[in-house]
């Protein structure tokens, strides 16, 4: 008995049916509980009744009602949960899942008794409805005058069966109400109005939030259609509008932006959007996007005004880069026997250096996010590149005593693109790995096909990268390691600067680490120039 709530009806039940169909047009769900019990107790001419939910932990009993003679007659009280495996004899057609018949209640040598005040019971019948596989409801009859027979049985399964049915209709109903006021809540809070188009009739019908995106008295006799709409819309957007409603297919949704003016006199702007189905009118939404086009310029505005404010410091920052080193080459040639001034002069200058290099990288940035920067291509050898970012970053590895691996292929392998730029990339992956590798770590530089690109990778032995940061590492002025010396750590613009670069030249780059302490591996991927096309392997 398994999902068939609408089993064969007994002569004897229908009229009962009938009155419970016509009670559950207007009941609320107790009131369901209520009718049906009522209707289960006169169709088997019972003298009491009960009707009780089944928890879906299949393991809980919750008590729905009693019929009106049983509250008359029972004085016991009763919690509202409680577990079918405490419960009486009455019950077993929750645990083994289908109807009893007791016709000599007092005479079963399994019963528990009840409780004080509990009606006597002298018959009982009981009937599980089963649905999605559980017991989801439990009703049961007591004390006819005579022995309860089959068609009381198929009477009472009838009347619980179609009772769950009822019940789940109205869950349903409740559920869709719900789904609906939420819709309509939630349309009003994001300013959404949704219209429906009638290509036969040529008619454009808006529901209520219509006017509420255009300011509109909610009592006003305000059209809601297209001449509502196109009211309010700027006249230079009519013809567009008119245009997408006549043409619209399932196959060629439409997104227009158009402009208007509030009735309040306050210029909108609003996104219509719609598609025709087969069969079917059109449909779609009117969206007052007002604020969130403020936003996006807002936010345009302050990028243009980071892009400036970056720009006009690297600059600033970079004249008096050049008095200064020329300070130090004439501090080197005048010479001097004084260790203190020696260091002194070294410190400077190495500080010089690595303020210019973040210089340059913020420079590098600047352009890049204004476009300023050009790539001047041309046909190059991997190798060579390569080997200029191997030469650009001996002297920071050698300081840290790191060994460097180089493993490059056999064959030539040709890539289009800037030779600096793409050796700057290679040669700022190689410093990061030296700087987040403890000295005398090793570092892998490695150049390979595959496929139609070239991969080239830097492995290290060093710090790792938590995996929780991998997805943050290629923003700008994220830190792999906040805690590193100042002296060596940089801005957090340089794994930006890389991976702007590299999307430049046509490709990609891929950060790995398996966690703190276990390294970490990039991977830039390149397209190979289509010289190489005859070298491909068959």
């Amino acid at each position: 008995m398994i999902n068939t709530p609408l089993a064969p009806i007994p002569d004897k039940a229908k009229s009962a049916l009938l009155d419970l169909y016509r009670h559950a047009l207007d009941a609320d769900e107790p009131g369901l509980y209520s009718a049906a019990i009522e209707a289960a107790v006169a169709v088997t001419d019972s003298e009491v009744g009960y009707f009780h939910l089944v928890n879906e932990d299949q393991v809980t009993i919750e008590l729905g009602t009693w019929s009106a003679a049983t509250l008359r007659q029972c004085q016991a009280v009763y919690q509202r949960h409680y577990p079918i495996s405490t419960a009486g004899i009455w019950a077993d057609c929750a645990r083994h899942r289908r109807p009893y018949v007791h016709n000599d209640y007092q005479g079963l040598s399994r019963k528990q008794g009840y409780p004080e005040g509990h009606v006597h019971l002298v018959r009982h019948l009981g009937v599980p409805v089963v649905y999605d596989d559980r017991v989801v409801l439990l009703v049961g009859v007591g004390n006819k005058t005579v022995d309860y027979d089959n068609e009381d049985l198929a009477s009472l399964q009838a009347i619980a069966d179609h009772a769950w049915f009822l019940i789940r209709r109205f869950r349903q109903r409740v559920a869709l109400q719900l789904s609906e006021e939420q819709l309509r809540d939630l349309q009003a809070l994001a300013a959404i109005c949704v219209w429906q188009w009638d290509p036969v009739d040529q008619k454009l019908l808006c529901d209520g939030n219509i006017r509420r995106i255009f300011a509109v008295d909610p009592l006003s006799d305000f059209p809601c259609n297209l001449e509502g709409l196109l009211q309010f819309i700027d006249p230079q957007d009519h013809a567009a509008v008119l245009d997408v409603l006549h043409t619209a297919s399932a196959d060629s949704a439409f997104d227009l932006e158009l402009q208007g003016t509030r009735a309040d006199g306050i210029f909108v702007t609003l996104h219509f959007r719609g598609a025709a189905y087969p069969r079917s009118q059109g449909r779609g939404i009117l969206q007052d996007i007002t604020e969130i086009k403020r936003a996006e310029e807002a936010l345009r505005e302050a990028d243009r005004r980071k892009d400036e404010f970056l720009a006009m410091l690297a600059h600033e920052l970079r004249n008096p880069l050049a008095p200064i080193r020329n300070a130090v080459q004439i501090m080197r040639k005048l010479g001097t026997e004084d260790p203190k001034l020696q260091w002194t002069r070294d410190v400077i200058d190495r500080q010089v250096e690595h303020l210019a290099r973040l210089v340059d990288d913020l420079l590098d940035v600047s352009r890049i996010t204004r476009g300023k920067i050009e790539l001047r291509r041309e046909l190059l050898v991997v190798a060579d590149i390569v080997q200029r970012a191997v030469e650009t970053s001996r002297p920071l590895i050698d300081a840290r005593r790191h060994e460097l691996r180089v493993q490059l292929p056999s064959e030539t392998i040709h890539v289009e693109g800037d030779f600096v730029r793409l050796a700057q990339v290679v040669s700022n992956l190689l410093n990061n790995a030296a700087k987040y590798t403890d000295e005398g770590g090793q570092i892998g530089l490695s150049v390979e096909r595959e496929g139609d690109e070239v991969a080239i990778r830097v492995r290290d032995n060093g710090r790792g990268i938590d995996p929780a940061a991998l997805c943050h590492l290629f923003d700008l002025f994220y830190q792999v390691d906040r805690t590193l010396d100042r002296t060596e750590g940089g801005l957090g613009i340089g794994l930006s600067l890389v991976e702007s670069l590299v999307a430049m030249h046509g490709g990609t780059i891929q950060a790995f680490s398996e966690g703190r302490g276990k390294g970490s591996e990039f991977v830039v991927r390149l397209p190979i120039s289509e010289i190489d096309d005859s070298a491909k392997p068959g």
